[in-house]
């Protein structure tokens, strides 16, 4: 009997593929015939050696010594037979990244070559794109003669993908005033804001440059592919990283001017090369082996399920869930919104009182100007992602305010450094919102309870629940953190100074999002209270209302759960 190397599934004796995950397998080697000789014996009658005329098998390189224990059914080649380093053992190694660089050492080298194509690839076109839509940018709203250069784009373009990946801009000044430079300061100003439609460029430029060399080239299984994606996504981040490193530098645009005197000013304003270094490399990684997974699933004719290995597939199930609460929250929320929007509407419209004075000043104020209109029309574009995550997570309960925190010292002064925090927020769960607002909950309820009672049905009602709900509530909760941390919009300024002998130096940040414990906690009470509520609820309810349950299954619906809800059918319609 053997076993799959990939996913532990049995497999029959003449199998070519592993059934569960298509893994390709071996050939089976052909058994070795030991070949034997007979010692000669001598003229005396005697053996000749200590073979004592008995069958001595004769040794070959593909036949090891079958009294050898150490041998036996374990010898493997050495590296000087097979020429390739992939049968080290991973422990003797002792560093993760040398088991890497083996893992990729064993991809066939056209994989290899398209693998880092892919990344330098996707890199050019997301900032070709971004370096065009600077360009444009630049030619409308910038002031006649500061338009920019190549460079200057260029440099914004990378600035706009490192932020995308939430990548902090920093701008490094530094003064030194006076002749003999008696007094010296610097100064790092850094801001971080997440364009989400930047990140979702970012995603899919990756994502389809993979899925185009998956179905070219085609990985032999699923851990192929994502060695893969992990070499294209470390191409991805190194020239990106590279590309940020070199092309920083003064601000363009205008935005500087030379300044003379006696003081020498230095300014240089650009991505932050190690931060974007890891980002990029986890954005791109992720996006392109979901790339890669898609299309050889689709290859093989099979769904990710089938890919994954059997302890990954509980997960798969229970994500699906996860998706599904994501697009219901954020259905719930537009649904919301309208209702605000249109209320506000109604007031304007109907309740509020306009003064003569108020129309014939409005009557009189000149109209916006194209670039006006533009400038709106990209403004919300940018931040219309941004705004629905902030929207979906309050409405889940996420606090939203700001924060803030400065220090200050100086040797010129004898007194201790300052000090001081500031922080602010409001939300379902800390209060601050009007009640009316609460009302929202109401309909999140309903889907979410819909959602578990999908989810229980779908699998055996023998199936414990249990596993389900922490599973499912740890999807939903790790699903709703990362863009709570994307949107938030920070910044901080630091620098120091230093003159006559005395020195002094300053730090303050502030922030303004979604509360990342907030956030947090919210999301793991409405994935358990779907998961749980919807198991008790299709439990308690399916008796009476099998119709509706089996509404809600779908499709998918399982077998056993169609047969109890069959039943409960007939047994209404006797009575």
């Amino acid at each position: 009997m053997s076993f799959c190397t990939e996913c532990g599934a049995r497999l029959g004796a003449e199998a070519r593929f592993c059934p569960q995950c298509g893994t390709g397998l071996p050939a089976t080697p052909e058994p070795q015939i030991q070949k034997a000789v007979i010692a000669p014996v001598s003229a005396e009658g005697g053996p000749i050696g200590a073979a004592g005329g008995k069958a001595v098998p004769l040794v070959t390189a593909n036949a090891p010594l079958s009294g050898d224990p150490i041998s036996r059914g374990t010898s493997k080649p050495s590296i000087a037979q097979t020429g390739t380093p992939e049968h080290i053992a991973p422990e003797a190694s002792g560093a993760w990244l040398q088991q890497v660089t083996i893992k990729v050492a064993k991809l066939p080298k056209a994989q290899t070559t398209a693998a880092a194509k892919d990344g330098l690839l996707a890199l050019t076109a997301i900032l070709g794109v971004l370096l065009v839509c600077v360009a444009l940018a630049a030619g409308i709203f910038a002031s006649e003669g500061h338009h920019g250069a190549p460079a200057e784009w260029l440099r914004a373009a990378v600035i706009i993908l490192g932020l995308g990946v939430h990548v902090p801009a920093e701008l490094h000044v530094g003064v030194a005033a006076g002749q003999g430079v008696i007094g010296s300061g610097t100064i790092v100003v850094a801001a971080t804001f997440t364009p989400l439609i930047v990140t979702a460029l970012v995603g899919f430029g990756c994502f389809w440059f993979a899925r185009r060399t998956e179905r070219r080239l085609g990985s032999q299984n699923i851990s192929a592919a994502a060695v893969a994606s992990v070499l294209t996504g470390a191409v991805f981040a190194g020239a990106a990283a590279l590309v940020a490193l070199l092309s920083s530098g003064m601000p363009g645009f205008g935005l500087t001017d030379s300044n003379t005197f006696d003081t020498s000013t230095t300014a240089s304003l650009g991505a932050n090369p190690w931060w974007l270094l890891l980002a990029a490399f986890a954005l791109a990684s992720a996006c392109t082996f979901v790339g890669r997974a898609t299309a050889l699933a689709r290859a093989r004719g099979v769904t990710l399920s089938h890919l994954a290995p059997t302890r990954v597939n509980p997960w798969l199930a229970d994500l699906r869930t996860a998706k599904n609460m994501i697009l219901g929250a954020a259905a719930v929320t537009a649904l919301g919104l309208v209702c605000v929007l249109g209320w506000i509407g109604i007031h304007a419209l109907f309740i509020s009182e306009s003064s003569s004075a108020a129309s014939v000043s409005v009557a009189g104020a000149p109209g916006p100007g194209a670039k006006n209109v533009v400038g709106a029309i990209v403004g919300v574009a940018l931040l219309l992602p941004n705004l629905i995550v902030a929207c979906v997570g309050f409405a889940l309960g996420g606090t939203l305010g700001y924060s803030g925190s400065g220090s200050a010292g100086s040797s010129l002064l004898s007194s201790a450094p300052w000090v001081g925090n500031l922080n602010n927020g409001i939300g379902f769960l800390t209060g601050g919102v009007p009640t009316t607002a609460y009302l929202i909950l109401v309909p999140m309820l309903i889907m979410a309870l819909a959602l578990g009672v999908r989810a229980a049905v779908q699998r055996a009602p023998e199936d414990p629940y249990g596993p389900h709900v922490w599973r499912t509530s740890a999807l939903f909760a790790a699903f709703w953190v990362l863009p709570a941390f994307l949107v938030q919009v920070s910044a901080s300024i630091s620098g120091n100074v230093a003159a006559l002998g005395q020195s002094g130096d300053a730090a303050g940040s502030a922030a303004v999002g979604l509360g990342m414990p907030s956030i947090l906690v919210a999301a793991l009470l409405w994935g358990v209270f779907a998961a749980l509520g919807g198991a008790q609820i299709a439990r308690l309810v399916a008796a009476s209302l099998p119709r509706p349950i089996s509404w809600l299954g779908g499709r998918d619906t399982n077998p056993d759960w169609e047969m109890l809800l069959a039943d409960a059918v007939m047994v209404r319609g006797a009575k």
